[in-house]
Protein backbone atom coordinates (compact mmCIF):
# COMPACT_ATOMS: atom_id res chain seq x y z
CA UNK A 1 0.00 0.00 0.00
CA UNK A 2 2.91 2.39 0.64
CA UNK A 3 3.28 5.18 3.19
CA UNK A 4 -0.05 6.80 4.21
CA UNK A 5 1.58 9.97 5.61
CA UNK A 6 4.71 12.00 5.04
CA UNK A 7 7.50 10.65 7.34
CA UNK A 8 8.37 13.57 9.62
CA UNK A 9 11.70 12.15 10.73
CA UNK A 10 13.03 13.38 7.37
CA UNK A 11 12.92 16.94 8.75
CA UNK A 12 15.81 16.09 11.07
CA UNK A 13 18.12 15.97 8.02
CA UNK A 14 18.40 19.69 7.13
CA UNK A 15 21.16 19.15 4.55
CA UNK A 16 19.14 16.62 2.56
CA UNK A 17 19.55 17.31 -1.16
CA UNK A 18 17.43 14.60 -2.77
CA UNK A 19 14.15 13.11 -1.55
CA UNK A 20 11.98 10.50 -3.23
CA UNK A 21 8.60 9.50 -1.83
CA UNK A 22 7.11 8.25 -5.08
CA UNK A 23 4.23 5.78 -5.35
CA UNK A 24 2.81 6.03 -1.84
CA UNK A 25 -0.58 7.11 -0.44
CA UNK A 26 0.47 10.49 0.93
CA UNK A 27 -2.35 13.06 0.87
CA UNK A 28 -0.68 16.05 2.48
CA UNK A 29 2.78 17.59 2.65
CA UNK A 30 3.55 19.10 6.09
CA UNK A 31 4.53 22.76 6.23
CA UNK A 32 7.84 21.66 7.71
CA UNK A 33 8.91 20.82 4.15
CA UNK A 34 10.09 24.42 4.06
CA UNK A 35 12.89 23.49 6.48
CA UNK A 36 14.63 21.37 3.84
CA UNK A 37 16.20 24.35 2.10
CA UNK A 38 19.09 22.29 0.69
CA UNK A 39 16.77 20.15 -1.43
CA UNK A 40 17.57 20.17 -5.13
CA UNK A 41 15.42 17.16 -6.15
CA UNK A 42 11.98 16.25 -4.83
CA UNK A 43 9.93 13.36 -6.17
CA UNK A 44 6.35 13.08 -4.92
CA UNK A 45 4.79 11.45 -7.97
CA UNK A 46 2.20 8.72 -7.64
CA UNK A 47 0.58 9.88 -4.40
CA UNK A 48 -2.80 11.37 -3.40
CA UNK A 49 -1.80 15.03 -3.21
CA UNK A 50 -4.34 17.74 -4.06
CA UNK A 51 -2.39 20.76 -2.78
CA UNK A 52 1.08 21.94 -1.79
CA UNK A 53 1.95 24.01 1.31
CA UNK A 54 3.03 27.65 0.87
CA UNK A 55 6.24 26.79 2.68
CA UNK A 56 7.40 25.10 -0.54
CA UNK A 57 8.51 28.59 -1.53
CA UNK A 58 11.43 28.26 0.92
CA UNK A 59 13.00 25.59 -1.30
CA UNK A 60 15.07 28.08 -3.27
CA UNK A 61 17.61 25.43 -4.31
CA UNK A 62 15.00 23.08 -5.78
CA UNK A 63 15.75 22.25 -9.40
CA UNK A 64 13.68 19.10 -10.01
CA UNK A 65 10.09 18.53 -8.88
CA UNK A 66 8.00 15.50 -9.81
CA UNK A 67 4.34 15.60 -8.77
CA UNK A 68 2.80 13.73 -11.68
CA UNK A 69 -0.05 11.26 -11.16
CA UNK A 70 -1.55 12.89 -8.08
CA UNK A 71 -4.99 14.47 -7.45
CA UNK A 72 -4.42 18.11 -8.41
CA UNK A 73 -7.51 19.72 -9.95
CA UNK A 74 -5.49 22.86 -10.70
CA UNK A 75 -1.79 23.56 -11.02
CA UNK A 76 -0.66 24.60 -7.50
CA UNK A 77 0.17 28.31 -7.28
CA UNK A 78 3.07 27.43 -5.00
CA UNK A 79 4.99 26.20 -8.04
CA UNK A 80 5.48 29.77 -9.25
CA UNK A 81 7.60 30.54 -6.19
CA UNK A 82 10.11 27.84 -7.21
CA UNK A 83 12.00 30.09 -9.59
CA UNK A 84 15.07 27.83 -9.72
CA UNK A 85 13.21 24.87 -11.21
CA UNK A 86 14.74 23.42 -14.36
CA UNK A 87 12.63 20.24 -14.49
CA UNK A 88 8.96 19.86 -13.57
CA UNK A 89 6.52 17.03 -14.16
CA UNK A 90 2.84 17.62 -13.33
CA UNK A 91 1.35 15.28 -15.93
CA UNK A 92 -1.41 12.81 -15.14
CA UNK A 93 -3.43 15.18 -12.94
CA UNK A 94 -6.95 16.62 -13.36
CA UNK A 95 -6.33 20.25 -14.31
CA UNK A 96 -7.68 21.72 -17.55
CA UNK A 97 -5.51 24.82 -17.97
CA UNK A 98 -1.95 25.88 -17.30
CA UNK A 99 -1.57 29.19 -15.43
CA UNK A 100 0.22 32.04 -17.15
CA UNK A 101 2.85 32.25 -14.42
CA UNK A 102 4.79 29.66 -16.42
CA UNK A 103 5.72 32.53 -18.77
CA UNK A 104 8.00 33.86 -16.02
CA UNK A 105 9.63 30.53 -15.17
CA UNK A 106 12.47 31.04 -17.60
CA UNK A 107 14.74 28.44 -15.97
CA UNK A 108 12.40 25.58 -16.92
CA UNK A 109 13.93 23.39 -19.61
CA UNK A 110 12.10 20.11 -18.97
CA UNK A 111 8.33 20.42 -18.50
CA UNK A 112 5.77 17.62 -18.62
CA UNK A 113 2.08 18.56 -18.36
CA UNK A 114 0.27 15.89 -20.40
CA UNK A 115 -3.17 15.00 -19.06
CA UNK A 116 -6.39 13.63 -20.52
CA UNK A 117 -8.26 16.60 -19.04
CA UNK A 118 -5.90 19.27 -20.39
CA UNK A 119 -7.58 21.80 -22.71
CA UNK A 120 -4.90 24.47 -22.82
CA UNK A 121 -2.34 24.41 -24.13
CA UNK A 122 -3.56 21.88 -26.70
CA UNK A 123 -2.02 18.43 -26.34
CA UNK A 124 -0.26 18.78 -29.68
CA UNK A 125 1.77 21.59 -28.09
CA UNK A 126 1.90 20.26 -24.54
CA UNK A 127 3.75 17.17 -25.73
CA UNK A 128 6.51 19.29 -27.29
CA UNK A 129 8.03 20.39 -24.01
CA UNK A 130 8.88 23.54 -22.09
CA UNK A 131 9.74 25.93 -24.89
CA UNK A 132 6.63 25.21 -26.97
CA UNK A 133 4.38 25.47 -23.91
CA UNK A 134 5.89 28.72 -22.64
CA UNK A 135 5.90 30.25 -26.13
CA UNK A 136 2.18 29.44 -26.51
CA UNK A 137 1.24 30.94 -23.14
CA UNK A 138 3.37 34.01 -23.83
CA UNK A 139 1.62 34.50 -27.18
CA UNK A 140 -1.76 34.48 -25.43
CA UNK A 141 -0.58 37.01 -22.82
CA UNK A 142 0.86 39.36 -25.45
CA UNK A 143 -2.41 39.32 -27.39
CA UNK A 144 -4.22 40.89 -24.44
CA UNK A 145 -2.15 44.01 -25.13
CA UNK A 146 -1.86 43.94 -28.94
CA UNK A 147 -5.41 42.75 -29.68
CA UNK A 148 -3.97 40.35 -32.26
CA UNK A 149 -3.45 36.60 -31.88
CA UNK A 150 -1.78 34.31 -34.40
CA UNK A 151 -2.01 30.56 -33.74
CA UNK A 152 -1.55 29.31 -37.29
CA UNK A 153 0.30 26.14 -38.33
CA UNK A 154 0.37 24.61 -34.84
CA UNK A 155 -1.50 21.37 -35.65
CA UNK A 156 -4.36 22.39 -33.34
CA UNK A 157 -7.16 19.82 -33.40
CA UNK A 158 -9.82 21.99 -31.76
CA UNK A 159 -10.55 25.68 -31.33
CA UNK A 160 -8.25 26.96 -28.53
CA UNK A 161 -10.41 27.85 -25.50
CA UNK A 162 -7.85 30.48 -24.41
CA UNK A 163 -8.67 32.50 -27.51
CA UNK A 164 -12.37 32.44 -26.74
CA UNK A 165 -11.75 34.16 -23.41
CA UNK A 166 -10.15 37.22 -25.03
CA UNK A 167 -13.10 39.59 -25.27
CA UNK A 168 -10.90 42.50 -26.45
CA UNK A 169 -9.27 40.57 -29.30
CA UNK A 170 -9.75 42.21 -32.70
CA UNK A 171 -7.73 39.89 -34.96
CA UNK A 172 -7.48 36.10 -34.74
CA UNK A 173 -5.63 33.75 -37.07
CA UNK A 174 -6.02 29.99 -36.50
CA UNK A 175 -5.42 29.03 -40.13
CA UNK A 176 -3.56 25.96 -41.35
CA UNK A 177 -4.41 23.67 -38.43
CA UNK A 178 -6.54 20.56 -37.96
CA UNK A 179 -9.54 22.21 -36.28
CA UNK A 180 -12.79 20.35 -36.95
CA UNK A 181 -15.31 22.79 -35.49
CA UNK A 182 -15.69 26.41 -34.47
CA UNK A 183 -17.13 25.48 -31.10
CA UNK A 184 -19.11 27.42 -28.48
CA UNK A 185 -15.87 28.95 -27.18
CA UNK A 186 -16.07 31.56 -29.96
CA UNK A 187 -18.93 33.23 -28.08
CA UNK A 188 -16.55 35.46 -26.12
CA UNK A 189 -14.93 37.04 -29.19
CA UNK A 190 -17.26 40.03 -29.10
CA UNK A 191 -14.66 42.56 -30.33
CA UNK A 192 -13.29 40.45 -33.16
CA UNK A 193 -13.03 42.22 -36.52
CA UNK A 194 -10.87 39.82 -38.55
CA UNK A 195 -11.07 36.02 -38.20
CA UNK A 196 -9.00 33.67 -40.34
CA UNK A 197 -9.92 30.00 -39.90
CA UNK A 198 -8.95 28.85 -43.40
CA UNK A 199 -7.10 25.63 -44.20
CA UNK A 200 -8.56 23.52 -41.42
CA UNK A 201 -11.02 20.61 -41.33
CA UNK A 202 -14.00 22.57 -40.06
CA UNK A 203 -17.33 20.84 -40.59
CA UNK A 204 -19.53 22.82 -38.20
CA UNK A 205 -19.80 26.36 -36.88
CA UNK A 206 -21.47 27.02 -33.54
CA UNK A 207 -24.52 29.25 -33.47
CA UNK A 208 -22.55 31.39 -31.02
CA UNK A 209 -21.07 33.02 -34.11
CA UNK A 210 -24.02 35.42 -33.66
CA UNK A 211 -22.09 37.17 -30.87
CA UNK A 212 -19.33 38.28 -33.24
CA UNK A 213 -21.22 41.39 -34.30
CA UNK A 214 -18.04 43.42 -34.91
CA UNK A 215 -16.77 40.96 -37.51
CA UNK A 216 -15.99 42.42 -40.93
CA UNK A 217 -13.84 39.60 -42.38
CA UNK A 218 -14.27 35.85 -41.95
CA UNK A 219 -12.15 33.42 -43.93
CA UNK A 220 -13.30 29.81 -44.03
CA UNK A 221 -11.59 28.84 -47.26
CA UNK A 222 -10.40 25.24 -47.67
CA UNK A 223 -12.47 23.54 -44.99
CA UNK A 224 -15.16 20.83 -45.03
CA UNK A 225 -18.28 22.93 -44.54
CA UNK A 226 -21.50 21.72 -46.14
CA UNK A 227 -23.66 24.48 -44.71
CA UNK A 228 -23.42 27.89 -43.09
CA UNK A 229 -25.38 28.57 -39.88
CA UNK A 230 -28.23 31.08 -40.12
CA UNK A 231 -26.74 32.88 -37.08
CA UNK A 232 -24.19 34.44 -39.43
CA UNK A 233 -26.96 36.85 -40.33
CA UNK A 234 -26.48 38.54 -36.96
CA UNK A 235 -22.97 39.57 -38.08
CA UNK A 236 -24.31 42.64 -39.85
CA UNK A 237 -20.88 44.17 -40.46
CA UNK A 238 -19.52 41.07 -42.16
CA UNK A 239 -18.84 42.20 -45.71
CA UNK A 240 -15.89 39.93 -46.52
CA UNK A 241 -16.93 36.27 -46.24
CA UNK A 242 -14.59 33.74 -47.80
CA UNK A 243 -15.73 30.13 -48.22
CA UNK A 244 -13.91 28.86 -51.30
CA UNK A 245 -13.00 25.16 -51.57
CA UNK A 246 -15.73 23.84 -49.28
CA UNK A 247 -18.33 21.20 -50.24
CA UNK A 248 -21.11 23.74 -49.59
CA UNK A 249 -24.70 22.70 -50.20
CA UNK A 250 -26.49 25.39 -48.23
CA UNK A 251 -26.30 28.05 -49.44
CA UNK A 252 -25.15 26.79 -52.84
CA UNK A 253 -21.79 28.04 -54.19
CA UNK A 254 -23.41 30.12 -56.96
CA UNK A 255 -25.17 32.18 -54.29
CA UNK A 256 -22.10 32.53 -52.08
CA UNK A 257 -20.08 33.77 -55.02
CA UNK A 258 -22.39 36.82 -55.23
CA UNK A 259 -21.24 38.15 -51.86
CA UNK A 260 -22.33 38.40 -48.23
CA UNK A 261 -25.65 40.13 -48.83
CA UNK A 262 -26.92 37.42 -51.19
CA UNK A 263 -25.51 34.69 -48.94
CA UNK A 264 -27.27 36.03 -45.86
CA UNK A 265 -30.57 36.44 -47.68
CA UNK A 266 -30.38 32.76 -48.60
CA UNK A 267 -29.67 31.43 -45.09
CA UNK A 268 -32.03 33.68 -43.12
Amino acid sequence: MGLPIFPKDIFSIPNLKSLSLSDNQIKQIPKEIGMLTALSQLRLNGNQLSSLPSEMGNLTNLQTLWVQNNKFSAVPNEIQTLTGLTALSISGNKFSYLPFFFCDMTSLKDLHVESSSLKSPPLTLASKGAKAIIDYLSTIVKSTVSGSLVLSSLQLEYFPPDAGMLSTLTRLDVSDNQIQALSDEIAGLVSLISFDASKNKIKTISGEIKNLTSLTMLSLDKNQLQELPYQLCFCSRLLDLRVKDNPLQSPPPNIVSKGSVKTFSCIE
